[in-house]
């Protein structure tokens, strides 16, 4: 039997002061975000467990607030459903239902909202058109994403919470040996020896770590473009082709005209040349 209105306030008030007091606001946070939704559903999703849902939610958000800390309220990604049109399926309907009702409370309490299921949905109703049994989150069930799943939930997560594309930009003329640009970097000790252009760059923020089994995560969403750019372009050189190293290892090969990509920190880089009029990193 459902606990009456009274009884079930007393009951989220006292689970607040036991979970949030003891793993959350003893650290003092400022900043926390909440992501519930999945488990609460269960397997029979009720218009009680929505309703009860949404009064935990709207009650964590004011007891972060009375301690000083702001909250930004993430919704569930869907389950993985063995069937081609996995949002029609019962526990995405309320998984759906859900995610639109912290919308609501996310507004009322002024606090960020982000919206992880939609763009997961819509990756994997791409998907399962072709193959209703595939999962594409590599996890062991419809529930557990693994490394995939969890890269295209970050890659929605960061996005909704306004990550920006670029996480640093250089920019240098070859033939001068100067500094063109540099954005959220810093580029010193730039020189040109024996036709071997070097600098050390020091940059104010990392890109995103892909982990090695999350690779088909960038087959699925454009997770590098919106989250990881992380520039090099040399201009004014001849033709040719280069060597791009970091810290005397080589890492990649490039001639005129192609792209490469580089996903780690750069504390030095050396283009070792035969000679492209453009070199970019991206």
């Amino acid at each position: 039997m459902a606990a009456d209105e009274v009884t079930q306030s007393a009951m989220i008030d006292e689970a607040m002061k036991r979970g949030l007091g003891r793993d959350v606001l003893s650290l003092k946070p400022t900043v926390v975000t909440i992501d519930f939704g999945m488990n609460d559903v269960g397997i029979k999703p009720t218009n009680h467990i929505y309703s009860t849902y949404l009064r935990c939610m709207t009650r964590m958000v004011t007891v972060l607030q009375e301690n000083g800390a702001r909250a930004a309220l993430l919704t569930p990604q869907p389950v993985e459903e063995k069937r081609s049109d996995p949002d029609q399926a019962e526990r995405n309907q309320a998984l759906r239902k859900f995610s639109d009702g912290l919308k609501e409370v996310a507004a009322k309490t002024g606090m960020p909202y982000v919206d992880q299921f939609g763009p997961y949905m819509k990756i994997l109703l791409r998907e399962r058109a072709g193959n209703p049994d595939k999962f594409i989150g590599g996890g062991r069930d419809g529930v557990h994403p693994g490394a995939v799943g969890h890269t295209l939930m970050a890659w929605a997560i960061l996005k909704g919470l306004g990550a920006t594309p670029l996480v640093s930009r250089a920019e240098i003329d070859g033939k001068a040996g100067t500094l063109v640009k540099a954005e959220a970097c810093k580029v010193e000790n730039l020189k040109i020896v024996d036709g071997v252009i070097g600098f050390d760059r020091l940059d104010e923020a990392l890109p995103m770590p892909i982990h090695p089994n999350a690779g088909s995560a960038l087959e699925l969403a454009p997770v590098l473009e919106d989250l990881n750019r992380y520039d090099l372009q040399i201009t004014g050189l001849a033709p040719g082709d280069y060597q791009l190293s970091i810290d005397g290892e080589p890492v990649a090969k490039t001639t005129e005209g192609m792209a490469l990509s580089a996903c780690r920190h750069i504390v030095s880089i050396a283009l070792k040349t035969s000679s492209p009029s453009m070199v970019g990193i991206f």
